[in-house]
Formats: structure tokens, C-alpha cells, sequence
């Protein structure tokens, strides 16, 4: 297996020998055949000497191997709960954390609102002032040409 992966460049001298180890340690040890069988394996496993005569054992029964089955689905669905809570913690934490941050956003965007809001009424109120002024100079200058009006009107006469 070792030689097959190497062949292909995926592993190196190195890495493909501790391949060959660990499978030639699981081909004579029914233990190490288990936890290669597993997936579980930290390190490469080495065995050294002969093959050792089988040991008998009294086989599993189905029920025993169906009730470990279920001990480690029970335990792999309880990490994948506490991880999904975990998750949505720190989900709750991060939406929190914005929450807070729109709130001093909003507040801001009051803030800044309502001091703009203030300088429009007082520009409003100067606005009407300045209006009310203006409207009286109209009148003033009406009044005035008029007046003028009259005062040539006796001069050409």
C-alpha cells in the first residue's frame, strides 16, 4: 500500500514506510487490526517478531457489538449537540456584539439627526425673518415709486 501511494507521489519514502509498518503490524496483531480498522490512529504502529499463534476468543455477540454501536452513536449525537450548542453560543455571542454596535450606530445617527434638525429650525426661523424683511422692502419700494411717480407727474405738469 506504502509503494502504491509513493508510486503515485502522494506520500514520501518516510510516510510510506510507516504505512507498510502500520499494515504489516495490523496483518499480525488482531489490536492493532482494531484500531486500524478504526481510523483512530495518532501514530504509526510497528510490530517486530513472529506472528503470534491466535488467542481464541469467544465471539461477539450481535446484541453486544449493536448495543457498542449505540453507546458511540449516543455519544457521537451528544458531541454534535454540545458542539451545535457551543456553535450557537458563540453565535448569540457575535449577534450580541453587533446588536451593541448598531445600537451606539443608531444612537449616533439620533444624535447627529436631532442636532441637524435643530439648525434647520433655527435656519427656518432666520429664513422667515429674512422673508418678512424682504417682503417689507417690496412694499417700501412700491410705496417709494409710487411716490415717484406722483412727484413727476406734478413736475410735468
Amino acid at each position: 500500500m506504502g509503494r502504491l501511494a509513493r508510486q503515485r507521489g502522494d506520500l514520501s519514502a518516510a510516510a510510506g514506510t510507516e504505512v507498510d509498518q502500520t499494515l504489516d503490524a495490523a496483518l499480525v496483531d488482531a489490536g492493532a487490526a482494531a484500531e486500524v480498522r478504526q481510523g483512530r490512529l495518532v501514530k504509526p504502529l510497528q510490530y517486530s517478531g513472529f506472528a503470534p499463534a491466535p488467542i481464541p476468543r469467544a465471539p461477539v455477540s450481535r446484541r453486544k457489538r449493536g448495543a457498542e454501536e449505540k453507546a458511540e452513536d449516543e455519544a457521537a449525537q451528544a458531541r454534535a449537540r454540545e458542539e451545535a450548542e457551543v456553535r450557537k453560543a458563540r453565535e448569540r455571542q457575535e449577534a450580541e456584539a453587533a446588536h451593541q454596535e448598531w445600537l451606539r450606530e443608531l444612537e449616533a445617527a439620533r444624535t447627529e439627526h436631532d442636532e441637524r434638525a435643530e439648525k434647520v429650525a433655527a435656519l427656518e426661523k432666520k429664513l422667515g425673518k429674512a422673508r418678512k424683511k424682504l417682503e417689507e422692502a417690496r412694499q417700501r419700494l412700491e410705496v417709494t415709486q409710487r411716490e415717484e411717480r406722483h412727484a413727476r407727474q406734478r413736475l410735468e405738469r
